[in-house]
């Protein structure tokens, strides 16, 4: 038996798709990472990274990171998107691993 399925047209592609959001849902605005921060060993290394870099930088590439974790001389970031991983990757290894006395840095992104 074969089946036919009815495909439409996407002529209107530059048109915002609209869908209802239940009512339980709502938006949160995203919170800094030193403020979400609830590890003090973590927390101190962002404070000496913040002097490590200009502050333009460390509001860009380190309060935008979704998560830190600290464990065994290695430091794992994971960025919102993969542009965020590989600047922090090229510009600021030796800050970070200066700020949080570590070994390696492992730099993940979520996109």
């Amino acid at each position: 038996m074969l089946m036919h399925r009815e495909l439409t047209s996407m002529e209107n592609r530059d048109q915002d798709l609209i869908m209802p959001v239940p009512h339980s849902l709502r938006p949160e605005k995203f919170t800094p990472l030193s403020e979400r921060i609830a590890n003090n060993e973590v927390l101190t290394g962002v404070l000496r990274l913040k002097e490590l870099m200009r502050m333009s930088d460390f509001t860009t590439y380190i309060e935008s990171l979704v998560a830190v974790r600290l464990q065994d001389q290695v430091i794992w970031l994971v960025t919102d998107r993969e542009m965020h991983r590989s600047i922090v990757e090229r510009n600021f290894l030796p800050q970070i691993k200066s700020a949080f006395g570590v070994t390696r840095v492992r730099v993940i992104s979520q996109a």
